[in-house]
């Protein structure tokens, strides 16, 4: 038994999201997935800034392919996994930043990264909207780089506490 109630509160919610979304059937990537709104080409690279946006992501992503990958070739392809990591940590960053004291609860730059998080999403959600209102990015580009934003906001955060030690 855990002596920590916190972790008892946390822990379930990990397992019951595991267990849910691999109760589920598996989720096939939607053909149209990559049909982008924004299709601007420069120097010859079609979807340039969806392309270009994406490169803070480029290791991450080789580490999901090699997961997804053999089972889309059994015509098996399953993002199950994906959307644990997309969706778990919307949850659980917030309850572990309440349930469990730190100096960092009321630090700027941890808050900052939830929301750059949250406006990313919010990004991909109002892709096409996002593109016919500015006419340049898409909402699908711009939360790349909202998120990339939020990996940065955490290493200031990593790099202020280094130099207050």
């Amino acid at each position: 038994m855990l002596a920590d109630n916190r972790l008892k509160i946390i822990l379930p919610i990990i397992v019951v999201a595991i267990i849910a979304v691999f109760s589920i059937a598996p989720i096939a990537q939607q053909p149209d997935d990559h049909n982008f709104t924004d299709r601007h080409s420069l120097f010859n690279i079609a979807n340039f800034f969806n392309v270009l946006s994406n490169l803070p992501f480029v290791i991450i992503g080789i580490a999901t392919v090699v997961y997804w990958y053999p089972t889309e070739l059994d015509d098996h392809g399953d993002l199950r996994v994906y959307m644990l990591v997309q969706f778990l940590p919307v949850v659980l960053m917030p309850l572990i930043l309440w349930l469990f004291d730190s100096t960092l609860n009321n630090d700027k730059y941890i808050w900052g990264v939830i929301g750059a998080y949250a406006v990313s999403k919010l990004m991909e959600l109002f892709d096409a909207r996002l593109y016919s209102a500015a006419g340049l990015l898409s909402g699908h580009s711009l939360k790349h780089l909202v998120a990339a934003l939020g990996t940065l906001i955490f290493y200031w955060a990593l790099r202020r506490r280094r130099s207050e030690k």
